[in-house]
């Protein structure tokens, strides 16, 4: 089958792009590889997104996505895409035993996030779901300095024993807001430590929140450099377009501009 349009990643830009095409009645495919939702899904709370003037948090407002999905008919079908390339115009998407061809593919995969080197713990978690680990009555360290790693302290600090902040600068690169609300969640800041004195730490539960790159081996090259043709059929969305900014609002705008360019067409 000829798909109209095969979009890869569940998260923010993946959802608002295949309700978007169901509205449309485009014939598509929605794909992910892990738990819908992608990184929103830890943030403690989200409160720049219309509509929720107290804020929200990430995992309620996927749930709040996962529901208009269900509710317009929509399927999430579980597949790793290995592969994107073109053949005579058609695109033809691959993961494991499923192949799908499409006249279009959105790319809604996010972020990777950068592995710690020769990390001395057991367990690293990178950006998790504070639900999804557990760390009742235990001492949590994150390693980073930014938005996610303060974030992510606030969410533990409510049912960890202490959560500890460690980084190598001289001090956070967090929005204010997020450092004084850390504070005031009894979050320990360790400021300006090297890597050896980082190692030397003990922590129940280590967290890695030290930034994330753009990944898109999955795209076959030449696809890649032409996505920026008036022609291309490959379209990017969410941090996979700009990874320097980090949004839902903005990824589900951008889902919705992929499929008005694609109707364009």
């Amino acid at each position: 089958m000829l798909y109209d349009l095969a979009i890869i990643g569940a998260g923010p830009a993946g959802i608002s792009a295949a309700i978007h095409a169901k509205r449309f009645g485009l014939n598509f495919v929605l794909l992910e590889k892990g738990a819908a939702g992608g990184q929103a899904r830890a943030a403690n709370l989200i409160e720049n997104f219309p509509g929720f003037p107290g804020g929200i948090s990430g995992q309620r407002l996927v749930d709040n996505f996962l529901s208009h999905l269900a509710g317009a008919g929509i399927e999430i079908i579980k597949c790793e895409v290995k592969k994107v390339c073109s053949n005579e115009g058609v695109l033809t998407v691959t993961g494991g035993e499923s192949i799908f061809q499409a006249k279009a593919v959105i790319v809604a995969t996010g972020l990777t996030p950068i592995l710690l080197s020769e990390p001395p713990w057991m367990n690293v978690h990178y950006y998790p779901v504070p639900s999804e680990i557990i760390h009742k009555g235990k001492n949590v360290l994150i390693i980073g300095g930014g938005d996610a790693a303060f974030d992510e302290a606030v969410s533990f600090s409510k049912r960890a024993a202490s959560v500890t902040i460690a980084m190598r600068s001289q001090k956070p690169s967090a929005l204010q807001k997020l450092v004084d609300k850390a504070a005031q969640s009894g979050v320990i800041v360790k400021t300006g430590l090297s890597d050896k004195e980082i190692a030397k730490l003990a922590a129940d539960v280590v967290i890695a929140c030290i930034g994330k790159v753009l990944d898109l081996k999955i795209v076959d090259k030449p696809l890649l450099d032409a996505k920026n043709k008036r022609q291309s059929n490959l379209h990017l969305c969410g941090d996979a377009a700009h990874p320097d900014i980090r949004h839902v609002a903005a990824a589900v705008g951008d889902g919705v501009m992929a499929v008005e360019r694609i109707l364009q067409k």
